[in-house]
């Protein structure tokens, strides 16, 4: 039996779509709290809390709960959707230890309820331009599998300066995630569209 130019097109068109939502990117919940805390050397580790300080400096909890964009892309450094801050009400001290930041995913969503993920970020803290600079290390990258989506998503840290006396300063930073559907999940959107040709058939029938 044929099929009219009409209805070949409209097919086409459900084939190109389903297609296209399947390379989509899926967007992405995440939700998390940062903790940090500052240490010198001949230390080599320290105990991550919601504040902590270091003479004149200090760190002060942040949070997030966002959605990432349509092209997998989230930026955290906003006045609600941040990775903390950092304040320094004086420049007497010297500063040449270390800082370490501790974000402890909630979510993401497409994860099993018990998967949490937490990323330590190590950063260099030193004396610069009448204040302090903190320069993170680099990016750290997750996997993770849902029922319906796999992928990998990745945490970068910007480098920051804080001058004294100011404002506190945001640590910011972005998430950016590569997300696919699972092999079943594509399965049945292909099977879905396969079933639209029989029901076309069955509607041509009747209306014969």
């Amino acid at each position: 039996m044929k099929f009219s130019p009409r209805l070949m097109g409209v097919l086409a068109a459900g084939l190109v779509g389903a297609s296209s939502q399947l390379g989509a990117q899926a967007q992405v919940r995440f939700a998390g709290a940062t903790y940090g805390c500052f240490y010198d050397v001949p230390a080599t580790s320290c105990t991550p809390t919601t504040t902590a300080s270091d003479f004149f400096l200090t760190f002060t909890q942040g949070t997030f709960n966002a959605l990432t964009s349509p092209t997998g892309f989230l930026g955290l450094g906003g006045t609600t959707n941040n990775l903390g801050s950092m304040a320094l009400t004086a420049s007497t001290a010297s500063y040449t230890g270390k800082f370490l930041l501790e974000v402890l995913f909630s979510l993401p969503t497409l994860t099993p309820s018990n998967a949490v993920y937490t990323a330590a970020v190590l950063g260099d803290v030193y004396q610069g331009n009448g204040g302090v600079n903190i320069s993170f290390s680099s990016p750290q990258t997750f996997a993770f599998n849902g029922p319906d989506y796999n992928g990998t998503f990745t945490l970068s840290v910007n480098n920051i300066s804080i001058n004294p006396n100011n404002s506190p300063q945001v640590v910011s930073g972005f998430i950016t995630t590569s997300v696919a559907p699972e092999p079943g999940t594509t399965a049945l959107f292909a099977t879905g569209l396969v079933g639209l040709i029989p029901m076309v058939r069955i509607k041509r029938r009747k209306l014969g």
